[in-house]
């Protein structure tokens, strides 16, 4: 049995897509997702994360987070239609600000419960609708400046 939950999102709560239409910006039909795990109890970074997530730590003015998500969301190859955020239990008014800051880079937000803490496979897991088309998945505790170079290649195929 698995130990996620979807959370019950009323229709005003999950917000829409951008005007890019179903699809994006002229492909062919796949997706463009970014699912973030970010669940954890973040016992390291104790006593910053005794009242706040450790996403949601502010680092240079902004959760590390939206730090995170901005960042990808300016090198993908193309926007993201789907982020989801694989969370616990932290609350009503983050997950707003979760889902505002999908909708502010044009995306569907979508936030998915990791009732038990049973690893990071597992949180991926919680959000496996979003596996299907091209998927990034994203630590919510990184905050490093890096450069990315994007390649995409069907599913199967390596370096």
């Amino acid at each position: 049995m698995c130990a996620c939950a979807w959370a019950p999102v009323e229709d005003t709560a999950e917000l829409a897509l951008s005007e890019r239409g179903a699809g994006g910006f002229g492909h062919t039909g796949t997706s463009m997702n970014l699912i973030i795990p970010m669940a954890g109890r973040g016992s390291r970074l104790r006593p910053h994360t005794l009242t706040v997530p450790k996403p949601l730590v502010h680092v240079a003015g902004k959760p590390i987070v939206q730090h995170l998500v901005e960042d990808l969301a300016a090198m993908s190859p193309r926007p993201f239609d789907n982020i989801a955020f694989v969370i616990g239990d932290f609350g009503e008014q983050v997950e707003a600000d979760l889902l505002a800051l999908a909708a502010a880079l044009g995306a569907k937000g979508h936030i998915r419960h990791q009732e038990q803490p049973l690893g990071t496979a597992h949180a991926v897991h919680c959000a496996k609708e979003l596996l299907e088309g091209e998927t990034v998945v994203a630590f919510a505790d990184t905050c490093s400046a890096q450069t990315f170079s994007w390649t995409l290649r069907p599913m199967g195929t390596f370096l």
